[in-house]
């Protein structure tokens, strides 16, 4: 049955496809990205957490709108070119934020808290990730594979979300995964954490050396050569 109500949004969507201020002086600056007032920003349920932070469902009281907010915690001791990575890093949340592709999670806007931890406030996907459909799938019907339609639908998507990705924003996903590719109830796919997300993580945060999961990571990337944007191909 779990995998059943997971797949069932994905023919849906496959069906209608075929028919058609308080902040430190040295923050201040760059504290506060998009249209996000933390104090209106309630904590509803975790989503999730590691060493490097946590994932929460959160409601924008303002506008009732559901949110996951991820929140990232800072590496103690911040360097002059931890700031000026900071400062990197806002101008591509500010690109992002202009961002107009269906297949990629919405960024609603970001803000850096007391505790100086930057909170990351995105669109919110009710069904999971792909992870969880394909275990589920695992579990429920180890011996009938995912169907090929529903294969198309969710590497489709992926593929112009990269491709919007790459050539209109300039940036690389480098950790792309299962768990990175989100579902929700209306059988849209969308990729999440791109450009800003793997890259604000690895910097504010001492939890990798490099950004990226082993497993789906492209030959040249592993061998700590020169990459570029066809390693997130690799990955796919």
């Amino acid at each position: 049955f779990f995998f059943d109500s997971r797949m069932q949004p994905l023919k849906l969507a496959i069906q209608q496809e075929v028919v058609d201020e308080e902040y430190d002086d040295e923050f201040e600056e760059w504290a506060r990205v998009g249209d996000i007032d933390p104090d209106q920003i309630e904590k509803c349920e975790d989503l999730g957490e590691g060493a490097g932070g946590s994932v929460n469902r959160c409601i924008d009281r303002r506008t009732g709108k559901i949110m996951a907010v991820k929140r990232i915690k800072p590496d103690h001791g911040s360097s002059e070119e931890m700031k000026m990575k900071k400062m990197e890093i806002r101008k591509e949340l500010v690109a992002l934020l202009d961002s107009d592709c269906p297949d990629l999670i919405t960024l609603y806007g970001a803000y850096m808290d007391s505790d100086d931890c930057m909170n990351i406030c995105l669109e919110f996907m009710d069904m999971g990730s792909l992870l969880d459909v394909v275990e589920a799938a695992k579990s429920s019907s180890p011996n009938n594979p995912i169907p090929e339609s529903i294969l198309r639908h969710i590497v489709m998507s992926v593929l112009r979300g990269l491709n919007f990705l790459h050539h209109d924003r300039h940036f690389m996903h480098r950790d792309l995964k299962p768990s990175n590719i989100l579902v929700n109830s209306e059988g849209q796919i969308k990729v999440t954490d791109f450009g800003v997300g793997g890259e604000l993580e690895n910097t504010l945060a001492s939890t990798h050396t490099f950004v990226g999961t082993v497993h789906y990571m492209a030959p040249e990337r592993l061998l700590g050569q020169r990459y570029t944007s066809s390693a997130d191909i690799w990955s796919l």
